[in-house]
């Protein structure tokens, strides 16, 4: 399966894990909902018969948001493996920036990104100055000049694209694998790497596609799409363009996942302009928190619970003011709290 976290079993006699919610960014608001949500998952531990219960849930750990803290925390946790489902709910059709016709038969993509190799972590990393010299009289020139060093490996490409056939397993069993491998090495490797994974997995259908191609495709026919794999910084942009399928980054959740630790985080950033204003659209932490109770504590039942509890909340016709429409009634628009409060009741 994916990599996981997954409770002790009552009959190990172990406890169960501590359960740790770090927020990438800091302010007020973001640890207000985090605190709700420690509230919502233990009602899901206690009220799930039959699974693992989750055990005592730490306080909200806050990372400063200096740049470097997420990159920080994947490559301490080696945290190689990160998940963007981007799913379009029939309810929010239209605030999707596709015409109708373009978003086909429903919008179901899972974007599986390589976190820790590639260009973002390759060295040397670095600007120099550079003095050269002219003909003639002519004093020596002077400029700056950034290196970058893009740098994959054999077993990194493997592991990434077994998180991907394995995904696909449970999805609608097609991998489409974005390179560059008309103009870059590591996108050579890329490819014949993942073709012979894929061989692992005759059920799968794996699909090889240029990344300029991709992001293009993404427009044009994103229903052709179900599991998109990417190296790291191909899957930083295409993940991106991805979300806005579904009108806001405040619906879209993530996980980043590696051996034995995962994070689980929504795909937007700290928002420090709305910070305290109490408008964010919490769904995309909620549906981070139904990832972790899938994938790190094989709490399938109340996953489905929560998911369900979220799209009965749009059917109903509640919105936040970032996915509402000029024709949502005035009293269906609610903040941060009250939509949170609407998913509780569900549950």
């Amino acid at each position: 399966m994916l990599p996981q976290l997954r409770t002790n079993s009552s009959d190990t006699g172990k406890a169960g894990p501590e359960l740790r919610v770090v927020a990438i960014g800091g302010g007020t608001g973001l640890s207000t909902l985090l605190k709700g949500l420690k509230r919502y998952v233990m009602t899901l531990a206690l009220a799930t018969s039959g699974q693992p219960t989750i055990g005592e849930l730490c306080g909200v750990v806050t990372v400063s948001d200096d740049g470097g803290s997420s990159g920080r925390l994947r490559k301490e946790f080696n945290l190689y493996a990160n998940l963007r489902p981007v799913k379009l709910p029939a309810a929010l059709a239209h605030v999707c920036p596709l015409r109708p016709e373009r978003q086909g038969k429903g919008i179901d993509i899972l974007v599986v990104r390589e976190l820790t190799a590639g260009l973002y972590f390759g060295k040397p990393k670095k600007t120099e100055e550079v003095i050269e010299a002219q003909a003639g009289p002519h004093p020596p020139r002077r400029f700056h000049r950034a290196v970058d060093t893009m740098v994959t490996t054999t077993p990194e490409i493997e592991r990434i694209a077994h998180v991907a056939f394995r995904a696909a397993q449970t999805r609608r069993h097609k991998v489409t694998s974005i390179d560059k491998a008309n103009v870059l090495e590591n996108g050579v490797l890329w490819r014949d790497v993942v073709t012979q994974i894929g061989k692992k997995y005759p059920e799968i259908a794996l699909q090889h596609m240029f990344v300029d191609n991709g992001a293009m495709q993404l427009l044009l026919r994103p229903d052709q799409f179900d599991v998109l794999l990417c190296e790291n910084t191909f899957g930083d942009i295409l993940s991106d363009e991805a979300s806005m399928l579904t009108g806001s980054l405040g619906m879209l959740a993530s996980a980043s996942l590696g051996d034995g630790t995962a994070l689980y985080e929504p795909s937007h950033g700290s928002a420090p302009d709305i910070a305290g204003l109490g408008v964010a659209n919490p769904l995309a932490m909620l549906l981070s928190v139904e990832m972790m109770l899938r994938h790190s504590f094989a709490m399938d039942a109340a996953a489905d619970r929560l998911a369900k509890a979220i799209a009965s909340v749009l059917d109903d016709g509640w919105r936040t003011r970032d996915i509402a429409s000029a024709d949502t009634p005035a009293d269906r628009v609610v903040g941060t709290s009250a939509m949170g409060d609407l998913v509780a009741e569900r549950l």
